[in-house]
């Protein structure tokens, strides 16, 4: 007689019993309750998205009117004009809920259990964890140490993620230095996940998201969410070579991007490329004012960003980042600390408005004068 188990892990697989929930920000909900705070009332310098907002009345109301209906699964005018966004073909879009849902999809398609994943450190934590569901052994490398791995050493991997620009530390690497990786990757047989998600708020011209018309071995992460601050409505679509891409999509959930989702991201592919040259523009001016002011504050130590956030080095300040934190919410601010990104010293903030700018300034003097 087969004896069984009352205790249902047993039964799971061993990847999810091993799995750490990845920490990210924007935890609105929990901060609002732990502060006493109504939510329209934090500023959340936790996420970093644009600054700058864009009118979605019109798109999102003619939106709702379709919610009766499913979206057409193969997205096929969102896949269009996507690829017109990007300078690429329909058949190399594959759409999402959300660029976490990509790394996901990735995983599932490409790794397998007991395969090789480089990643570098310090970087967005999906990565990891998503690679990990799927049973891989990860090998941690400094970011540039990453771009210096030879043929060789990549040739006992199944894939490579890069983050560009990097999260959490704001540096942005050029389109050369991205190919000569690609190329690398490639000549060993290598997947190369390039993270775009931050781009467009950054500099376009450093994507390599049309390379992956040449290159069988490439994948690229975009997202609306940062670029066009709708965080809530889950939309980001990837892009690969037709064949890699025929496959996530083969993979990918049925209707797994909703049709309001689908229609405003197919209204903002073409009629928001003013608002992300303004948004470039504004981000750029306000950074270097408020790098500025960062490196005045006693005990910060501002790392050079070329995106919308910029991360701190407080290890000199007279809290550290969890007390720091914390003192903050109290305050209605919310930022974050990047213990969980091995930086137990660092801050990630956002850049915002001068307004909310001014006020995270001020209000980090009045927690150091208590």
């Amino acid at each position: 007689m087969v004896e069984f188990s009352s205790d249902p892990t047993t039964y799971l697989r061993r990847e999810i019993l091993d799995l750490e929930p990845c920490v990210h920000g924007a935890r609105l909900r929990e901060s609002s309750k732990h502060a006493g705070i109504i939510e329209s009332e934090l500023l959340d310098l936790s996420s970093s998205i644009n600054p700058l907002q864009i009118d979605l009345g019109e798109p999102l109301g003619e939106a709702c009117k379709s919610i009766d209906r499913y979206p057409d699964s193969d997205y096929a005018d969102f896949c269009s004009a996507a690829a017109d966004f990007v300078g690429v073909s329909h058949e190399n879009i594959i759409p999402s809920n959300g660029s976490t849902e990509l790394i996901r999809l990735f995983a599932e398609t490409v790794i397998s259990h007991g395969d090789r994943v480089l990643i570098p450190t310090p970087t967005f934590g999906e990565y990891e964890s998503q690679s990990k569901l799927m049973g891989a052994s990860i090998i941690h490398r400094d970011f540039d140490r990453v771009l210096t791995t030879t043929e060789d050493e990549l040739s006992s991997m199944k894939a490579v993620f890069l983050c560009n620009p990097n999260n959490p530390t704001g540096n942005l690497l050029e389109a050369r230095v991205v190919r000569d990786l690609i190329k690398k990757c490639t000549d060993a047989g290598v997947f190369l996940f390039v993270d775009e998600a931050f781009i467009d708020l950054s500099d376009p011209e450093c994507s390599v998201v049309q390379d992956v018309l040449d290159c069988d071995f490439l994948f690229v992460l975009r997202s609306l969410t940062k670029s066009f601050g709708v965080a809530g409505l889950r939309i980001g679509f990837g892009v690969a070579h037709e064949t890699l891409a025929g496959f996530m999509n083969r993979v990918r959930l049925t209707w797994n991007l909703n049709i309001v989702g689908e229609r405003v991201g197919k209204w903002l592919f073409e009629n928001a490329s003013g608002f992300l040259e303004e948004s470039r523009a504004f981000i750029r001016s306000e950074r270097k004012w408020f790098f500025v002011q960062l490196a005045n504050m006693h005990g910060f130590k501002p790392i050079a960003s070329k995106v919308n956030f910029i991360l701190i080095d407080i290890s000199g300040f007279s809290l550290g980042p969890k007390e720091l934190s914390e003192k903050l919410l109290e305050k209605g601010i919310m930022i974050r600390d990047c213990a969980s990104f091995g930086l137990p010293n660092h801050i990630r903030v956002a850049v915002r408005k001068r307004d909310e700018n001014l006020r995270f300034i001020h209000s980090v003097e009045e927690v150091a004068m208590e």
